[in-house]
């Protein structure tokens, strides 16, 4: 109890006890297990060969933590490698997209260069001094009779810069294109 002293009389007791019977007296697990009573001394070679034993494991296992080590670097060196590959297959293939998709437009332009000039030779007769050059075609749009008008009067859109007929307009688009209106009263056609 807190505050008490022991009673010198019941403490001086239980030591006695425990001495009187300290060398007879019941044995603890751990005095049982390592009793030295028999013939289980631990020479000096024994205690060096323990100790080889325990470096010879400690070197094994370093070595076996440096090959993990090891293979693990060599791993991801190859995890990186491939990846390197695989980044440089992916930019060729969209380089060689790109100039694919260049040649291609590029194709395209001509193409439709190439469709605008048959266009333009087949369905579009140029201005002249008469409105007939060549007789018997007449513009694509001009209706009968109309002919002497083709491209007598400046186009007002094209002069707006937002005429979307463009070499096909009826009107003339400059000065070049721009031709002299026939006299009132005469012949059409002249």
């Amino acid at each position: 109890m807190l505050g008490r002293r022991p009673n010198a009389a019941a403490s001086s007791s239980k030591p006695a006890v425990r001495a009187s019977a300290g060398g007879a007296g019941k044995k603890r697990k751990w005095q049982e297990e390592s009793d030295d009573s028999g013939d289980e001394s631990i020479t000096k070679a024994d205690m060096d060969a323990w100790r080889r034993r325990v470096a010879e494991e400690e070197k094994l296992e370093q070595l076996e933590r440096e090959k993990q080590e090891r293979e693990v670097k060599e791993r991801e060196a190859e995890r990186q490698r491939q990846e390197e590959a695989e980044r440089r297959r992916k930019e060729e293939e969209e380089a060689e997209a790109l100039r694919s998709a260049e040649e291609a437009k590029k194709a395209l332009d001509e193409a439709e260069a190439e469709r605008k000039r048959q266009e333009a030779a087949t369905s579009f007769v140029a201005a002249g001094p008469l409105p007939m050059d060549a007789p018997g075609v007449m513009p694509a749009g001009v209706r009968p009779g109309k002919e002497h008008l083709y491209k007598t009067m400046y186009c007002k859109r094209w002069e707006q810069g937002n005429c979307n007929f463009g070499a096909a307009c009826h009107f003339a688009h400059g000065e070049r294109e721009l031709r002299g209106r026939p006299p009132k009263g005469s012949a059409p056609g002249t």
